[in-house]
């Protein structure tokens, strides 16, 4: 008779025994899903670290492409209003050319204005693109990357064609200009032009962009300096066309 009052604790420890294991069992998937919970959150961490650093390499490298194409465009600058000047007679263009040359043609200023910059421009598009960067949709990245390569065989050509630090400021007067491109003829005047509208193309898309990357400045002031930065390269483009026209002696009118 007493022997199912000695099996019911016998039942109820067993049972008991048996949640344990079975709350144990649920404590273990629920340990393993928290621990699964925990290496998501964990992986997901990293991941969200690693797209960051890369981000943040990406900004690095554009601003980088950016400011070495702003120096470049230094010279460019100087290069062009040195040849418009020719528009305003032989005088003009070798005064011009005393005050300019001297800076572009040394061997210090030719590297500070030239390759180095030249060569991180390039150096930091190509490594731009291999981070996966975007060349973006805007008409105006559009114009950028395409005069940019194209900028760069006509560059190549034209330094090929007249080293920079060859001449020096005395040499590099009208008479010896014009003689070369009247002996050239009009396929160097045509060269010259192209060359000239796709750095126009290039550099002034180059200085909106670096304007547009500064957020500080408020939206309608950017687009005011858009504005004033296609007019000048327009203008400065027309100039340098007129002038390569002057020193080749052709006729304009």
């Amino acid at each position: 008779e007493n022997a199912p009052m000695t099996d019911n604790p016998g039942e109820k420890t067993t049972g008991k025994q048996e949640s344990k294991k079975k709350s144990g069992g649920g404590g273990g998937v629920g340990g393993g899903g928290g621990g699964r919970d925990k290496d998501k959150v964990e992986m997901s961490s990293h991941g969200v670290r690693q797209r960051t650093g890369q981000s943040q390499m990406l900004t690095r490298v554009e601003v980088t492409r950016r400011y070495s194409g702003l120096v470049f465009g230094i010279y460019v600058l100087l290069h062009v209003l040195h040849q418009s000047s020719a528009v305003l007679g032989p005088d003009r263009y070798d005064a011009v050319g005393r005050v300019f040359l001297p800076v572009i043609t040394n061997p210090v200023g030719e590297w500070i204005l030239v390759w180095i910059p030249l060569v991180v421009h390039i150096g930091s598009d190509f490594l731009f693109r291999l981070l996966g960067g975007k060349k973006g949709k805007g008409a105006r990245r559009q114009v950028a990357f395409i005069s940019g390569y194209a900028l760069l065989v006509l560059a190549a050509i034209h330094i090929s064609y007249t080293k920079i630090g060859d001449w020096t400021p005395i040499d590099y007067d009208w008479d010896r200009v014009s003689n070369l491109l009247i002996e050239d003829g009009y396929k160097a005047v045509l060269f010259l032009i192209l060359l000239a509208a796709t750095a126009s193309f290039h550099v002034a898309t180059g200085a909106m962009n670096v304007v547009h990357q500064n957020k500080s400045l408020d939206r309608d002031l950017r687009d005011r300096v858009d504005k004033a930065i296609i007019i000048t390269s327009g203008l400065l483009f027309v100039t340098l066309v007129m002038g390569v026209l002057a020193l080749a002696k052709v006729p304009m009118h």
